[in-house]
This record gives structure tokens, sequence and C-alpha cells, in this order.
């Protein structure tokens, strides 16, 4: 970070607001002509205003991509990176990196460890579990977190981050993974796997129930 420089902690737009920010990037024609592309790319990007400048930035450099191919794209790598990280100055891993070397130590290995946790939320109890440390701990450091804008507290007592940041986390994760004790490593790997596989048998169950309901 510069010298004296804050970071400014932002809600995120609207629907509505998300929607405008691509009107004003690709006009309002074309957004108006793909009204349900647009709602599942506002969806996949998680209003993020990052991720919609991404992918706004993608399709007006690319005037004869439709917003239904760039949303396909987008469904395909779900909660990965990739699609966020081409064709652009600034991707998403260089500015969610800017918010984690913000952050101490110990905030940065919560962040890497919330990972592997499966539920869509967490708490300041089940994240002292992943470190080991004392609740209290874990509030002050989830209070970094939150003021970096990587952690949400949607109820609470209760955060989560977007799918894209959670990627990001899982990346840092398995980086430092090298930087271990052997054993641990392995079962953090161990676990990792687990919670992939986890997430693709619910996935799974979701779509076989949406096709036996139609």
């Amino acid at each position: 970070m510069t010298d004296g420089a804050r970071l400014l902690t932002l809600n995120l737009p609207s629907e509505s607001t998300a929607r405008e920010t691509l009107e004003c990037r690709l006009g309002p024609g074309r957004v108006a002509a793909e009204p349900a592309a647009v709602e599942e790319i506002i969806r996949l990007c998680g209003r993020l205003p990052l991720a919609l400048a991404i992918v706004s930035a993608r399709a007006a450099a690319h005037p004869g991509f439709t917003l239904a191919s760039i949303a396909g794209d987008l469904r395909r790598t779900q909660g990965r990176l990739d699609a966020f990280a081409a064709g652009v100055p600034t991707d998403a891993r260089s500015v969610f990196s800017w918010s984690y070397h913000h952050l101490s130590p110990q905030a940065c290995r919560l962040f890497r460890l919330l990972s592997l946790q499966p539920a869509a939320d967490i708490t300041a109890a089940a994240s002292a579990s992943l470190l080991g440390a004392p609740p209290d701990e874990a509030r002050r450091l989830i209070a970094e977190l939150t003021n970096t804008a990587l952690l949400t507290e949607h109820q609470p007592g209760r955060y989560y981050f977007h799918d894209l940041i959670r990627a990001y986390a899982a990346e840092l994760l398995e980086g430092s993974v090298s930087d271990m004790d052997p054993m641990r490593a392995l079962a953090l790997l161990h676990r990792r796997r687990e919670i992939e596989l986890v997430q693709r048998t619910v996935t799974a169950r979701a779509v076989r129930q949406i096709k036996f309901f139609f």
C-alpha cells in the first residue's frame, strides 16, 4: 500500500445499478437486446463492481460476441478466476491482492483457511476452530477481513465471501502448502479435495432435482 493511503469499504451495488453499469459501458441497446443474459452476468459476477468492469471490458472489446456467449463462459468457469483474467489491464487477482497485502499475517492465514469452509457463510466461532485460536482473536481477524472488503457480514455475526474471492483464497492456500509441515499440508489438500467433491455432488443433485421438477 502507498503511504497514507486508506482502503474504502463500499457496499455492493443494487441489481439495477449493476445493470446501469453495463448499459454505460456497452450501450443501452445491447443490454436491452439480451435481458436474460444480462441478468445472468450480474448474478455470476455477484454484483461485484470489479467483476462487472472486467466482463463489460471484454464485451466492449468484442462487439461481435453475444452477451449470452459471455454469460456461458462465466457459467463454465464459475468459482474460478480464469474468466476474469484475460484481455484486461488489471485482473481480479491483482485487485484482490491489493486488499490481501493490507492484512496482518494472522488475517492472511485466516483468509486462506476460509477457502476450506464449505458452508455458505461462517461465524467467529467456526473461524476460531479453523485457526485453532480463541474466538476473540478470530473476531479481531474477521474485522480485518471485513474492513478490506474481502469478507462481508450479511447477517449479524455471520460472514461470507463471493465465489471469486473464495477462489482467490483457495489459490493462495494451495500456493502456501509448500511452506507448511508436510503432514499439515497433506491434511489441508485432502480437506480441499473433500470440499470440492461435496460441492460437485450438491450441484449434480440440484441439477437432477431441477430436471425432475420440470
